[in-house]
């Protein structure tokens, strides 16, 4: 068992110890480490006899000086439903001795392991951190498995494993992870994830943490055939089958000789079977990372991680030398080194050797986990959350989301969209620096959520979009398509508010005339569908409505704030005959999008607003769907109090900064920055730093009778009411013709 010591909180982030437990004999235990809170690290090993492997860590700790406050465990699956870090309570162990069916071989384990610790010391918190998580965003299509349909529902999909690791990776990678991005997690263990723009695309492990590339003592992926055949013949039984498949197969099973690539390395040239076993793991591993740079359409950066990848260097070689086509060019003395950065001055693809830092990203959930369950440490939690958003970068994008929006980012990398508040952005302030707003959602739930859900996905996501080109003519389905054909909770309506707009600016708003299916098939084929098209011209300020079923896209030269459903379910149907990034063209949803369009003409342009004046304040409303709303205020120097009422606020500057206060705790507002407020902070205040400042605040959702209050307060007539309303009232989709 490893195990790792952190000191975490209040700015401070420092490994003090690491090391492993072992037994000894019937009744032993041997704990090594190295500790590194000298200047000089050291290497111990203690003996403890009588006691239980786990529950012997902590008093032997304590032997070494260090007294610990919690505990957090990797959980290496999660299932479909376990995702955010998670106290440990009864109910919770509950459920995951539901998963070992799943996980034979480690979940029994790491139970035990946690029952160990509660029994020792009740009172010790403890969290569990699951490797299954990270691959929980990967899109439907990578989770799903060419099984009966009913399965699924029984939890059998992919999941993928190696998640913490791929966590650390991406994290600490910041603004490089943008792009295409292939992290090889290579050790007795291995899998690869595919990544782009720090969000998983697909994984190599599936259902358990057999599959994928050939490893230690696990096979990797198998031809299905062969398991019926061996226990169709009689050649093993179930169990026996389960023990060739965990611990005798893969590099071990090929070699006949060892599990470890050192020992392979160090007979390859005397013995033909340690050779073959090595010439069989570089070639699965260069075959499984084809697969994936075709699934991300192309490389561009390259991450060797895990015990062979970051210190096997002639394994990295060979690899490499399989992967010329897609760009990869190793510097021979680097790679032999060891750098951090082991392509060559002509390789088209970053490639790079960083430590998986798995310990860390337990160590950080658990610190704030606990900070976020303790109800000592409450009001430190509730506090306005500054979020760093995820930037991506497309054909149609620019410089503008660094140069004019103060993000960080690549000004050569072509961004075009600015995540602003979605599930997975972290906080950049305060306690809870680092956590994303699903952890926090796991953690907090009521309190940050409100009468919310706290178990789905944060209901709104919150965009800015800068488009140098047009984006490509897109249709999202509703709520009953998505959760029927795609497995997905939500479909996707959206709503624009147009920040910035040049001369002669225009966007898509549905179609010049009464269309049909056949009409519209007819044209994408012959790339005619931009005849049909009802272009509208935009100015700043402008607001648009775009419902499920409606055909839209946005032009060039406009800047959009974006609030939407956080199902991000697109359906592209015509890309203006261009090729994407990679010189090809582009992906096309030709047949949902044709399930899910309104072929009916659209005659709407930018929506009427409402300017009010609400407790002194200057307001406008500009959305009002049952979703959310959204409302463009001026603050001024004097304080403008914003009640949460029982839900969570998201509040984003617009062209001055200002001051955020929640909960006693202030905080400063960038130009376009975004913050979160929790709904129990009960209100956040906000106040400009000159004169005036203008911000967006969207609620998910505000009912619509709040806004009809305080429009009636403010003494706006009813039908004035009544029309603003009825603009956000979806026209059911006629059937498709």
């Amino acid at each position: 068992m490893k195990i790792a010591v952190y000191e975490i909180g209040d700015g401070v982030e420092r490994r003090l110890l690491e090391g492993g437990v072992d037994r000894l004999g019937v009744s032993g235990v041997a704990l090594s480490v190295r500790d590194y809170r000298e200047t000089e690290t050291k290497a111990a090993r203690k003996v403890l006899d009588g006691a239980e492997p786990v529950a012997a860590v902590l008093p032997l700790l304590r032997e070494v000086g260090l007294e610990i406050d919690a505990v957090g465990h990797r959980i290496v699956f999660g299932g479909p439903a376990l995702e955010a870090p998670t106290r440990v309570t009864d109910e919770l162990l509950t459920s995951l001795s539901a998963l070992v069916p799943f996980d034979r071989l480690h979940l029994p384990a790491a139970l035990a392991a946690i029952r160990e610790i509660e029994a020792a010391q009740p009172r010790l918190p403890q969290v569990v951190c699951f490797d299954t998580a990270f691959h929980h965003r990967m899109p439907m299509v990578a989770q799903r498995l060419p099984l009966p349909r009913g399965l699924w529902a029984e939890g059998v999909r992919r999941y993928g494993f190696h998640g913490l690791s791929y966590e650390s990776i991406v994290a600490e990678l910041g603004d490089g992870v943008r792009g295409r991005t292939l992290i090889a997690h290579l050790g007795s263990g291995a899998s690869l994830a595919a990544v782009r723009d720090g969000r998983p695309v697909d994984t190599t492990m599936g259902l358990t943490a057999l599959g994928g590339v050939m490893m230690g003592t696990r096979p990797g992926d198998l031809d299905p055939g062969i398991l019926l055949y061996l226990l169709r013949e009689g050649r093993y039984t179930l169990a026996e089958l389960d023990d060739v498949l965990t611990e005798r197969s893969g590099l071990l099973g090929v070699s006949g000789i060892s599990d470890d690539m050192r020992t392979l390395l160090q007979r390859r040239d005397d013995d033909p079977a340690a050779a073959e076993a090595i010439e069989l793991f570089v070639h699965e591993v260069k075959k499984q990372a084809g697969a994936l740079c075709a699934v991300l359409g192309g490389l561009d950066t390259l991450v060797f991680t895990g015990g062979i990848g970051e210190r096997a260097p002639q394994i990295r070689w060979e690899i490499a030398q399989g992967l010329e086509h897609l760009g990869v060019e190793l510097d021979r003395e680097r790679n032999a080194a060891g750098s951090a950065f082991v392509s060559s001055e002509a390789s088209r693809v970053v490639v790079r050797v960083m430590p998986a830092r798995e310990n860390l990203m337990v160590a950080q959930h658990t610190y704030a986990t606990i900070l976020a369950s303790d109800a000592v440490a409450l009001d430190r939690a509730i506090y306005p959350w500054i979020l760093e958003p995820e930037l991506s970068s497309a054909i149609w994008g620019g410089s503008e989301l660094v140069t004019a929006y103060g993000k960080r980012g690549d000004v050569a990398a072509k961004l075009g969209e600015s995540w602003e508040c979605w599930d997975d952005d972290t906080v950049t302030n305060g306690p809870l620096r680092g956590a994303s707003v699903a952890t926090l959602r796991g953690r907090l739930g009521a309190r940050f959520m409100g009468d919310l859900d706290a178990q789905q996905i944060f209901p709104i996501l919150t965009k800015i979009i800068t488009a140098h080109d047009w984006l490509s003519v897109q249709v999202h389905p509703d709520d009953a398509y998505a959760q029927s054909v795609e497995g997905e909770p939500f479909g996707k309506t959206e709503c624009w508010y147009v920040m910035a707009a040049e001369p002669g600016a225009e966007l898509v708003v549905g179609w010049s005339r009464d269309t049909s299916r056949e009409e519209y098939e007819r044209r994408v084929a012959d790339g005619t569908l931009a005849e049909i098209l009802r272009k509208v011209p935009v100015s700043a300020g402008d607001t648009f409505y775009i419902p499920a079923g409606l055909v839209h896209a946005i032009g060039p030269g406009v800047t959009i704030f974006e609030t939407q459903q956080a199902g991000d379910l697109t359906y592209r149907m015509f890309d203006w005959n261009r090729p994407g990034l990679d010189g090809k063209p582009r992906e096309l949803n030709v047949r949902k999008a044709g399930d899910v369009l309104d072929y009916r003409a659209h005659a709407e342009a930018a929506l009427v607003q409402l300017d009010y004046r609400f407790e002194g304040v200057e307001r406008k409303a500009l959305i009002a769907d049952p979703r959310f709303t959204v409302e463009r205020i001026v603050a001024t120097t004097r304080t403008t109090t914003l009640p949460t009422n029982g839900r969570p606020l998201i509040v984003m500057s617009l062209d001055h900064p200002m001051q955020i206060e929640c909960a006693g705790t202030a905080t400063g507002l960038q130009r376009y920055q975004t913050a979160l407020v929790p709904a129990a902070g009960g209100s956040c205040s906000v106040r400009c730093v000159q004169s005036s400042a203008a911000f967006l605040l969207v609620t998910p959702p505000d009912s619509p009778a709040s806004l009809v209050a305080r429009l009636q307060a403010a003494d706006i007539p009813r039908a004035q009411i009544d029309a603003f309303l009825h603009q956000f009232v979806s026209r059911p989709v006629a059937a498709a013709t």
